[in-house]
């Protein structure tokens, strides 16, 4: 008796400390701010996550301008800028004006500049060159930076979501707690009048002491979960965060695979990379220098034919994630609409439960009983649902060609 006093004693104290612990997290958390989905994404986006694309972007930019510049500066050899003057000369001592000094320097002038003329020549081809690079580089940059904002989009779902379904478990999951303290006074009731044992009521006891841990700990990975979408989004990892559930569609087309992989493989960024360096290789051929050595060509064909491996081994990486997102979106959507219907039919048997509670017909556990599965219903339905729903989004990256 001493021990199940002890036991009560340390089981009474515990509960009174999660209730507080509780009622202090949630006083922490009561200035919280709503955010939808859509405000997080657009927050995200004027957070550091995107700071490296934009940066590597304005770098893109700022090169390309400065090549742009360096072009103009040399596009225009100075032999072309002295012929006028020079012709000029030439019409005043055709007129009988002594401009002997004038001609002599101008004609050194000329000479000069003529011998520099390939050279300045070559030095404008070059120039052309980088320009045309570094244009190519800034287009490729943009294109990275919207390709990283939708990534990010992806990311910010993602913890979204995961907050959501957290939340919605440790409704279950305090609901639960219900449950098992109602458990442990009946099992201590029957203890009084000789209908069970130390045995029963201890083990029922420590059952709910470690559920309370598990209390404890779910809501701690929840704050946990909620500072890294701060951070994500730019704000201080603690501060309070409420997020607003979104409805997810049940139905969506998905489409075919053969209408699917050519818009993948026209957008797949690797791939059009691995063209191009073959491109450049086979420029490198008709190099002079390349074909009058024979080892030099024949390296360069080695790293071609590498480059068209690597372009197979990525349309075969290509075919089998758009199969395997295919498959796995029909699955899903499936699992969805059945998790609802599901979710729907603990619904009723949860309205009905109340009814026959109000008349007398069922116990308070049964209640409480009921009102769990129908928790748990809720809660596969809502999480297979944001699991479709960032299937959905990633067949949209797919199309884009991020993989």
């Amino acid at each position: 008796m001493i021990v199940l006093l002890k036991l009560q004693r340390l089981l009474t104290f515990f509960l009174s400390f999660i209730l507080v612990f509780l009622m202090l997290a949630s006083a922490a958390f009561s200035a919280e701010e709503v955010l939808t989905l859509e405000e997080a994404k657009e927050m995200a986006r004027g957070s550091r996550g995107l700071m490296q694309s934009e940066l590597d972007a304005e770098k893109a930019k700022f090169e390309y301008y400065q090549a742009q510049k360096n072009y103009d500066d040399v596009k225009t050899p100075s032999y072309y800028n002295l012929l006028p003057y020079y012709f000029y000369l030439n019409e005043q001592k055709d007129q009988g004006i002594n401009v002997d000094e004038q001609l002599k320097n101008v004609e050194k002038q000329i000479s000069d500049a003529k011998g520099k003329l390939d050279a300045e020549a070559d030095k404008a081809a070059s120039a052309r060159d980088t320009m045309e690079s570094r244009e190519i580089a800034y287009e490729d940059s943009k294109a990275s930076k919207e390709k990283s904002e939708k990534q990010l989009d992806y990311q910010v779902e993602q913890m979204y979501t995961s907050i959501l379904v957290q939340e919605d478990k440790m409704i279950s999951m305090h609901k639960e707690l219900d449950y098992k303290y109602n458990l442990l006074n009946i099992e201590r009731k029957k203890l009084k009048l000789g209908n069970s044992t130390q045995e029963k009521v201890d083990k029922l006891a420590v059952d709910t002491s470690n559920f309370n841990k598990s209390i404890v700990e779910a809501n701690n990975s929840l704050k946990n979960l909620k500072g890294k979408l701060n951070d994500l989004l730019g704000r201080d990892y603690d501060v309070g965060l409420k997020l607003v559930p979104f409805s997810v569609n049940e139905v969506v087309v998905i489409p075919v695979y053969n209408n699917l992989l050519p818009l993948a493989t026209q957008n797949y960024d690797k791939l059009s990379q691995l063209e191009k360096n073959i491109e450049e290789r086979k420029k490198d051929l008709d190099d002079d220098a390349v074909k009058d050595t024979a080892y030099q060509s024949d390296l360069i064909k080695i790293e071609i034919k590498k480059l068209e491996l690597q372009i197979e081994d990525e349309k075969i990486k290509l075919k089998e994630t758009i199969n395997n997102l295919i498959t796995d979106m029909n699955i899903k959507q499936k699992n969805y609409q059945l998790a609802k219907i599901d979710w729907e039919n603990t619904q009723k048997n949860y309205e009905r439960s109340q009814k026959r509670f109000g008349l007398g017909l069922i116990s308070k556990l049964e209640l409480l009983q009921s009102e769990l599965d129908y928790l748990a219903g809720k809660n596969k339905y809502m999480s297979i649902g944001y699991d479709f729903s960032l299937a959905q989004n990633n067949l949209e990256l797919v199309k884009q060609g991020i993989l």
